[in-house]
């Protein structure tokens, strides 16, 4: 009985998948690629490859042509501190219009306690007596416009990531070219840029982005190893991919210190695969080069941010790359043992011990 109601579930599903699909494929990653200066042609080019689909519903939908000749005029803006609305490119107005028809979609297939938790409202300035009930109804934001003026925010950030990633000290990990979008020769767009923009399209649900209840209710996981295998990852790799855009989507709001220190972050199984934690002789260890992957991958959300303003400013770079050096040599000084590295993860937080060996350790 299980198995058919699984399978009514997924084919109920199908239409969210499919449209979720459209949004990422190898055309969206290789506009994206192309706007941002990186020769997509050779990876748009290559044969036996699976393609998206070209309908949702029944309804044609246009591909993203993607022209012989792109400037990569969008990411040098950025480098010169000029303002641009990348959305007015037809590839990325079109990749907005597909992440609207996914977010309707989804929608429709959550129940009315989700619909109604994505409806937020302004901040109102209170006069004191009776609530002013027709501002409040003013206030009300739309959750559809509200998805599509941050997905619109978002995408245009994400084209220029790349710049971002030029400004790069020796301090990050390596793992930072191949987790996160860049210009680097020899890097897989596929592996880059998809599950990047798959997360921003989740992010971009109003509220604080989706929940963890609405991604298992649609079955993204499925929907998102699915779609990074069609368009080229090989199945460990999509499954990884997969996993990490859900721990993006779960634990954003755990970011705003690189020494994660929370024990539900460290007890979700996918964090534990994805960093490779195993136990020896009693004790838990994690390794070293699948940490640091996940830790430059959880980058995103800062990096996009510091994008968002058009102008890149050193020091926004600097803070970031502060606390991802802090986190290396946190693991480094606990040799990989996950218990010592949350004693002096929280230990450095509440300041009981020196910064500065931690600080200068990478410089």
């Amino acid at each position: 009985m299980r198995s058919v109601d699984e399978a009514l579930l997924k084919l109920r599903l199908r239409p969210v998948h499919e449209a979720f699909h459209l949004v990422i494929n190898r055309s969206s990653v290789c506009a994206f690629a192309e706007l941002s200066g990186i020769d997509a042609w050779p990876y748009a080019n290559q044969n036996g490859k699976a393609s998206a689909p070209s309908t949702v519903l029944g309804k044609p939908v246009k591909p993203l042509a993607i022209p012989e000749n792109v400037s990569g005029t969008a990411a040098a803006d950025l480098s010169k501190g000029e303002s641009r609305a990348t959305t007015t490119d037809p590839r990325l107005t079109a990749f907005l219009e597909r992440s609207q028809v996914f977010f309707e979609r989804a929608i429709e297939n959550l129940p009315a306690s989700d619909q109604e938790a994505m409806t937020t409202f302004e901040k109102m300035v209170s006069t004191g007596d009776a609530k002013d009930h027709a501002l409040e109804h003013a206030a009300r934001v739309d959750h559809k416009l509200s998805f599509s003026k941050e997905c619109q925010e978002l995408i245009s950030a994400a084209v220029h990531l790349p710049v971002l990633e030029r400004s790069f000290s020796t301090v990050w990990p390596a793992s930072v070219r191949y987790m996160l979008p860049s210009n680097e020769p020899g890097i897989s767009i596929e592996q880059t840029w998809s599950p990047a923009l798959a997360w921003i399209v989740l992010h971009s649900f109003p509220g604080q982005g989706i929940t963890a209840s609405m991604f298992d209710r649609l079955q993204l996981r499925l929907a998102l190893a699915e779609i990074f295998l069609s368009i080229g990852m090989d199945s460990d790799k999509a499954w990884r991919a997969a996993a990490r855009v859900r721990i993006l989507v779960l634990y954003t709001d755990l970011l705003k210190d690189s020494l994660i220190t929370a024990e539900a972050f460290w007890a979700d199984s996918d964090v534990r695969w994805l960093t490779g934690v195993n136990k020896a002789s009693g004790t838990a260890y994690f390794n070293k080069e699948q940490f640091e992957e996940l830790l430059s991958w959880m980058q995103l959300p800062a990096l996009l941010e510091i994008a968002r303003h058009d102008t890149v400013k050193p020091s926004s770079i600097n803070k970031i790359e502060l606390a991802v050096s802090r986190a290396c040599s946190v693991a480094e000084e606990a040799g990989y043992r996950l218990d010592k590295y949350l004693e002096i993860s929280r230990g450095v937080l509440k300041g009981a011990q020196s910064l500065s060996p931690i600080e200068t350790h990478h410089k």
